[in-house]
């Protein structure tokens, strides 16, 4: 019986955002490589999943993928050096200018946010935010952009509440924001 399908719609949102088959691909790392040590599998397999990790986090002259993304530009200043991106690689996630992300909620409804500009300072990455006002479409369980303010806040990446950026789409000329969770969602 599927009687419980709508109460977790309405609690976790459209299957599509929280599928798990994606996270799937983190197999192949294991899948590709032939283990010739049958004692101690589970080992064997860590030893890979750690080394490949290692791989991805590391250039090959030792210097940080998170750091060394994608830089466009790079000044001086009197507190150091600000170097501006064009993405950054942060946690698993890829964030990019023009991707939007929660910057907070009042009164149970997220506050959206646009990424206009990635700095990275002290090593502290910092995005400089436009505002996203937004209404809930019930019929495509989604945000849809109502407009976008001229103004910028400037926040540290370590401070935001949800730390990934959202899925965005077009549909008749009108832009939609997709939370992978509805917990902003009041039920009808």
């Amino acid at each position: 019986m599927l009687v419980h399908l709508a109460n977790q719609l309405l609690s976790h949102g459209p299957g599509r955002v929280s599928s798990c088959i994606r996270f799937e691909a983190k197999h192949y790392v294991a899948k590709r490589k032939r283990f010739y040590n049958f004692k101690n599998l589970p080992l064997s397999v860590f030893d890979t999943f750690m080394i490949d990790m290692t791989r991805s986090l590391f250039h090959g002259n030792g210097t940080s993928v998170e750091i060394n993304s994608a830089p466009s530009y790079k000044t001086s200043t009197i507190d150091g050096d600000i170097i501006m991106l064009k993405k950054i690689n942060w946690m698993g996630h890829t964030f990019y200018i023009g991707n939007f992300i929660i910057i907070g909620d009042a009164d149970n409804k997220p506050i959206f946010g646009m990424i206009n500009l990635i700095t990275l300072s002290n090593y502290i990455i910092y995005f400089h935010i436009k505002r996203v006002i937004c209404c809930y479409d019930n019929l495509s369980m989604s945000y849809e952009i109502i407009s976008i303010e001229h103004t910028q806040e400037l926040l540290e990446l370590g401070n935001l509440p949800e730390k990934y950026p959202l899925i965005s789409f077009s549909h008749d000329g009108k832009q939609f924001i997709i939370i992978p969770s509805s917990r902003f969602v009041t039920p009808i």
